[in-house]
């Protein structure tokens, strides 16, 4: 049996800023019915890929046979070392300097994988935003933050600057964190900053007015009010 301490500690080793783990399972009722609804409403803009596997993305044991266990992770990304834009340079997100962060994340995990041995289980699987793994709830469920109205995950003193990534093992382990409160209170800065309103003050997003989906998802030309808006 997988011993929560020692995942902790050999994820902490290899580089991850944070790691927990919960029961493998569904996800919770009130989760499923709020992802289904916001794809009902086209928040997910033409992401279609977010409509695929919807019963995998809320249930991890269908996606590994004999999943017993999540562990999530998070690699922190925030840099001071990102060159402050001039009038004719374009500003770029911070998650864009440097390696992709696919490669480099699930290189993590796969060392973790072969760090834990037989006690993680056969058909143990490492996923980094590339399949449908409802990432962010898993990380909450984990005990490694909780979901702001800024629609990420926000972790304690560190903000929302971070890779996501996840094993899904079929090994069971000794114990398992919990949900973290949520510590947004009666904040709403990041609503009202944010240009478009694409933040629907419920910790969601709606990705058809995001600047952020817009300029790298988007393949078609963008919208007139949005554009003068970026």
């Amino acid at each position: 049996m997988l011993q929560a301490k020692k995942v902790k500690q050999l994820a902490s080793e290899i580089g991850f800023s944070a790691c927990g783990l919960a029961p493998a399972g569904p996800v919770a009722e009130e989760r499923a019915a709020e992802l289904r609804q916001w794809l009902v409403e086209g928040c997910h803009a033409d992401m279609a890929y977010l409509e695929n596997h919807v019963e995998k993305r809320l249930n991890p044991c269908l996606l590994v046979d004999g999943a017993q266990t999540v562990v999530s992770v998070a690699v922190n990304y925030y840099s001071d070392q990102v060159p402050a834009p001039s009038s004719t340079q374009w500003r770029l997100a911070r998650y864009a300097y440097g390696t992709d962060y696919h490669e480099v994340v699930k290189g993590m995990l796969h060392r973790l994988l072969e760090l834990l041995g037989p006690e993680a289980g056969e058909g143990s699987r490492a996923f980094v935003d590339t399949a449908p793994v409802d990432e962010k709830y898993w990380a909450r469920r984990c005990g490694l933050g909780w979901q702001g109205r800024n629609s990420q995950l926000i972790i304690p003193q560190a903000g929302s600057y971070f890779f996501l990534g996840e094993l899904i093992l079929t090994g069971k382990c000794d114990e398992y964190d919990d949900f973290m409160p949520n510590r947004c209170g009666t904040c709403r800065r990041c609503v009202e900053a944010c240009p478009t309103g694409a933040l629907r003050d419920d910790g969601l997003l709606d990705a058809r007015r995001c600047l952020s989906y817009l300029t790298i998802e988007h393949r078609g030309p963008l919208p007139t009010e949005e554009s003068r808006r970026m």
